[in-house]
């Protein structure tokens, strides 16, 4: 067994390819005495030795959490993180040769502090780095496209990448705006919840203007997502808003195999024009009937407005 003077230890990987699968011509699904088999993961498999009782050795304290950074040359493009092994020995770590991302746009408020992952990466080799309790250990991952599509250029995949990283900008974009929206929601519900618990019958036209507050923002949230349906079932709205232009955009944008077309150029720019149309409705809205309300309800006895 090799030894270790520190807790991590990377091993050179194997290649990752990006493979590209597809549903096969003929049957739809295996019958009995039909061979199938498994196909390799479209991930990077990084491997590394793993052993927190080294850190005796330098009385260094162990921690919960341990990372995974991948860099583009000196740019780091995704930070991973995991809790750490329990027990020392051999580990494997999964990368999906993606890129950071940024958020989307969603009608709550997110609690989650876990990265979103963005884009696939272009191919070529990216830095893999280690780190666990002060320590780090590092080693190179070679990336490279599915051998058996010979179509595809690198420029027709660098096309790629900046199409889906202008989308991801974007719906970063889009996302500042609701989430204000759900944060200005969640607000405006828990000053109600407070009024009520403390005087409902003192606090009656309060109570009723915070409801009409909320319903006008699912009305400007009905705009990115549609109207709250509670229907049981396959469901689906009939009025076009941005997350399905944005959607729609994306879908064809990251499907396409070879060449981007004036198709995809044609959905980003219907679902840009929508969004900035919604948006810009949307800021004129926060800066007249919330504000509004706000300063209305700041002349109440309980405050929630500092950061809203």
């Amino acid at each position: 067994q090799a030894k270790f003077n520190q807790p991590i230890q990377l091993f050179e990987p194997a290649i990752a390819y990006q493979s590209r699968s597809q549903q096969p011509t003929g049957s739809r699904f295996s019958a009995d005495a039909m061979y199938q088999g498994e196909n390799r993961n479209s991930n990077g498999k990084l491997r590394y030795y793993f052993d927190k009782e080294l850190l005796k050795k330098t009385d260094t304290t162990a921690t919960d959490s341990i990372f995974m950074k991948i860099y583009d040359g000196d740019r780091l493009i995704r930070t991973l993180e995991s809790k750490a092994p329990e027990k020392k020995g051999i580990q494997e770590w999964t990368w999906r040769m993606r890129e950071s991302g940024k958020n989307f746009p969603s009608r709550k408020v997110s609690d989650s502090d876990r990265e979103n992952a963005g884009v696939d990466v272009l191919p070529g080799t990216y830095k893999a780095k280690l780190e666990y309790a002060g320590y780090s250990s590092e080693t190179s991952i070679e990336v490279q496209d599915d051998p058996r599509i010979a179509e595809v250029t690198n420029a027709d995949r660098k096309a790629k990448y900046d199409a889906m990283k202008k989308l991801e900008n974007l719906a970063d974009r889009i996302y500042q705006v609701t989430d204000q929206l759900a944060k200005n929601k969640k607000t405006a519900e828990t000053f109600k919840s407070l009024l009520t618990d403390k005087d409902k019958k003192a606090f009656k036209e309060q109570i009723k203007a915070t409801d009409s507050i909320v319903k006008q923002i699912e009305e400007e949230q009905a705009k990115y997502f549609g109207k709250i349906d509670e229907r049981q079932g396959i469901t689906r709205n009939k009025e076009t808003t941005v997350t399905q232009r944005l959607g729609s955009a994306r879908y064809y944008i990251d499907s396409r195999q070879g060449k981007q077309t004036t198709t995809e150029t044609q959905l980003f720019n219907q679902a840009e024009t929508m969004a900035e149309k919604v948006m810009a409705e949307t800021k004129t809205w926060l800066a007249t009937d919330w504000e509004a309300y706000k300063t209305e309800m700041k002349k109440t006895e309980i405050n929630l407005w500092e950061d809203n």
